[in-house]
C-alpha cells in the first residue's frame, strides 16, 4: 500500500449538464452551420450565372460540358433559394425553375423530345466540399467554445473532478 494516494473521480452530475449545454449548443450551431453552408453555395452558384451574359436569340459562349449556363434574363440566378428544412441542421439550396435541370444535366426536350440541349453544370460545380466542411467545423467547434463558456470556462470544467488525498494512515483530505 502506498504512503500518499491521489483518487480522481468525475462529479458526473455536474459533468452530464456541460455534456446537456454541448449537445444544446451542437444542434443550434449544427443548424446554422447548414443555412451557412447553402448560403455560400447559393453565392457560388449565382456568381457562375452570371460568367456567359448574351442577349436573347444569340448563341451563349457558355462552354458546354463544363458550364456553366448563359446569363440572358437572369430569371435563373435570381430564381436561386436556400431553405431551411424543417429538420433541425438541414438546409437546400434550389430553384423552381422547370429548365433549371435540363442545362445543368443535359438531354433532349421540346415537344417531341428531339430537341438536345447539352449539359452546362452550374450547381454540382459550385459545391466545394473541403469549404462546406471548414463551415460546419468552425459553428461546432463554436459550440464547443460556448459549453465551455456556459460551464464558466476551463477552470470550471476542471473541478467537475474531484481529487481526495490520503495516506496509509486514513487521512483523506478533499481538493
Amino acid at each position: 500500500m502506498a504512503d500518499f494516494e491521489v483518487n480522481v473521480s468525475l462529479d458526473i452530475e455536474k459533468f452530464e449538464a456541460s455534456i446537456t449545454d454541448w449537445s444544446e449548443n451542437v444542434r443550434r450551431q449544427n443548424r446554422l452551420g447548414a443555412i451557412d453552408a447553402a448560403e455560400f453555395i447559393k453565392e457560388i452558384v449565382q456568381e457562375k450565372l452570371t460568367r456567359f451574359p448574351h442577349p436573347p436569340g444569340t448563341p451563349t459562349e457558355a462552354p458546354v460540358m463544363v458550364g456553366p449556363v448563359g446569363f440572358i434574363t437572369g430569371a435563373l440566378h435570381d430564381s436561386i433559394r436556400v431553405v431551411e428544412m424543417p429538420i433541425g441542421g438541414f438546409a437546400k439550396v434550389g430553384t423552381s425553375k422547370v429548365y433549371a435541370r435540363i442545362h445543368e444535366l443535359g438531354g433532349f426536350t421540346g415537344r417531341d423530345g428531339t430537341t438536345y440541349i447539352p449539359p452546362r453544370p452550374y450547381f454540382r460545380t459550385s459545391i466545394e466540399e473541403d469549404e462546406v466542411g471548414r463551415i460546419f467545423y468552425w459553428h461546432w467547434k463554436e459550440a464547443m467554445d460556448e459549453a465551455v463558456h456556459e460551464a464558466g470556462g476551463m477552470a470550471a470544467l476542471s473541478q467537475r473532478l474531484l481529487f481526495t488525498y490520503g495516506s496509509a494512515k486514513g487521512m483523506t483530505f478533499g481538493a
